[in-house]
């Protein structure tokens, strides 16, 4: 990254830059940290972590605001389930941005550049979401812009702008022959006047151009809410934008208007409209979306009705395992607790199975104590891949691991116990013991 933008990072300042320009620096330079986006006296995040994007900022919007964006950079990279973030290929969230650019602004970039060659390096290969566009370029050690621009023009300025491609200028006698070729399309942006017919097989694919371009950036919503734009904190939610955004769907995908598109495109479209409609019609229940909310926090994301319904009865089921652990039942319990896990993947819930299963032990001999220990164990582990245990459970660990004789990695946890939670002065204690006796043992043995 250069050092011009190097010095806004955590610095507070604003940046004035357009928005293709900014993401294809951070991009290139594999920028870790956050870009702000400031616009309309709201601020949008865009995550930079481990060569992916995460954010609720579509490229069509980020598009929209091209020129008119302020930005401030951030080295931290918080992120939260909550936010509903989409995870985007860098590249394919620039080459989005690029697709909803107008003709025009791109070529008044492109400037005289136009008139040159361009080289596209080996790496491109590796944009699998071009692949497609690129195959009339293989081959080609240098390809004159001017001839392919006018179907081209997005993958061009992306491939220079990307720095997949470099220009090689022509030479100053065929530049000045060829700008004078291209004045139709540096002055006025509509292509090539030479022949009306030429234009018009753009004319008819760039109503559907419009469609896929906006299916493309919308349909890889993670929940209900982040499908239209919006997160799912209760506080984030208003109803007013729930409803201008679905009205700008409709506007979009609604069978009525999806005339003169491919039967492919209208597919897709039709079934992103009902998806939405079923959506908005969710949320337009106040009930319906606070329960919504809830179950998100507590499993997973809900992208329509049949997950609200699912994970509905699985709440119904968790509480259903609370009564039985009210009632002693702590079996059955752990087996209800083990269904919803292995539908949701819901570490509370793996943690309700390891604390049911745990309060069974008193009934245990030593043969089925090292059966079920077994378990116990497996499922923390799992558990500790999903979120941190909680205190109660990492005793268990403990206790279990000391057990089997496993005393590096009791203490292991121990010490985890003694650094994250300094307040519980159990660790040190039953550090102490644990050491004590297992030096006990090392001189038996001696």
């Amino acid at each position: 990254m250069g050092k011009e933008l190097t010095s806004f990072i955590d610095s507070g300042k604003k940046i004035k830059i357009r928005a293709d320009k900014i993401m294809s620096t951070l991009i290139s330079s594999e920028f870790t940290g956050t870009l702000n986006i400031h616009i309309n006296r709201k601020t949008e995040p865009v995550v930079f972590l481990n060569n992916r994007i995460f954010t609720l900022f579509t490229p069509q919007k980020l598009a929209e605001v091209l020129e008119n964006a302020i930005f401030s950079l951030a080295s931290s990279t918080e992120t939260s389930d909550e936010d509903g973030l989409t995870e985007w290929n860098p590249m394919e969230y620039l080459y989005r941005i690029i697709e909803n650019i107008d003709k025009k602004k791109l070529i008044k970039y492109m400037g005289d550049s136009i008139a040159d060659y361009l080289t596209i390096k080996p790496e491109a290969s590796q944009l699998e979401f071009i692949s497609n566009e690129l195959k009339i370029f293989h081959g080609r050690d240098k390809v004159q812009i001017l001839p392919h621009f006018q179907k081209n023009y997005r993958t061009i300025y992306f491939l220079l702008i990307s720095r997949y491609a470099a220009i090689i200028p022509s030479p100053p006698e065929e530049k000045e022959v060829i700008l004078e070729r291209a004045q139709n399309i540096i002055r006025e942006g509509d292509g090539y006047k030479k022949e009306a017919k030429a234009l018009q097989p753009e004319d008819r694919m760039s109503k559907e151009e419009a469609v896929v371009n906006f299916l493309n950036t919308r349909e890889k919503y993670r929940d209900v809410f982040h499908l239209f734009n919006i997160s799912f904190k209760m506080g984030d939610v208003d109803d007013k934008t729930l409803q201008k955004e679905y009205m700008d769907i409709v506007k979009k995908t609604h069978p009525d208007r999806l005339i003169d598109i491919s039967e492919g495109t209208k597919k897709r479209a039709e079934n992103f409209f009902l998806a939405a409609s079923e959506a908005y019609e969710m949320l337009k229940d106040v009930e319906i979306r606070e329960n919504i909310i809830k179950l998100m926090k507590r499993y997973q994301p809900i992208r329509n009705r049949t997950d609200y319904i699912r994970l509905k009865e699985y709440d119904d089921a968790v509480f259903k395992g609370t009564a039985l652990e009210r009632l002693g039942q702590y079996s059955a319990a752990k087996t209800v607790y083990d269904e919803i896990f292995k539908q949701t993947k819901a570490p509370d819930v793996l943690e309700r199975k390891i604390l049911a299963h745990w309060k069974m032990k008193p009934k245990w001999n030593e043969d089925e104590k090292r059966i079920n220990y077994v378990e116990i164990k497996e499922d923390i582990e799992k558990l500790k891949e999903l979120w941190d245990p909680a205190l109660e459970v990492l005793y268990i660990l403990v206790e279990i691991l000391e057990f089997f004789g496993q005393i590096p990695d009791c203490l292991k946890v121990i010490n985890m116990i003694i650094k994250f939670y300094p307040e519980d002065d159990r660790a040190e204690a039953l550090k102490k013991r644990i050491l004590y006796y297992d030096g006990l043992k090392k001189k038996k043995k001696k």
